[in-house]
């Protein structure tokens, strides 16, 4: 996909990002963005939910098909298990081999 200016976005994200910045001012992103108490824990309901719902599928029609569906519900996406440099959050005691 090619955007104006003719490059093309090493990513989908950003090209969403780019979408967005366009789409809404700065005082809708800072809304937005802020940090609500009861956004957090309908968020963990929602997750902690779905689990539920996952499990209660399985338990009820167990069969292949069923647990394919539900670790497909339940599994993480690309962009939760994506590690950005300097923010590892598994703790490590050694460092990364070289090749020799």
């Amino acid at each position: 996909m090619v955007v104006e200016g003719g490059r093309r976005p090493a990513l989908w994200s950003q090209v969403m990002a780019e979408a967005w910045r366009e789409a809404l001012s700065d005082a809708e992103v800072r809304e937005l963005l802020e940090m609500r108490d009861w956004r957090s824990w309908l968020s963990i309901a929602v997750d902690w939910g779905t689990i539920g719902v996952a499990l209660a599928l399985v338990a009820r029609w167990p069969n292949p098909l069923t647990m394919v569906v539900a670790l497909f519900v339940t599994a993480p996406t690309p962009s939760s298990t994506t590690r950005r440099p300097g923010r590892s959050t598994i703790p490590t005691c050694r460092s990364p081999r070289r090749s020799r």
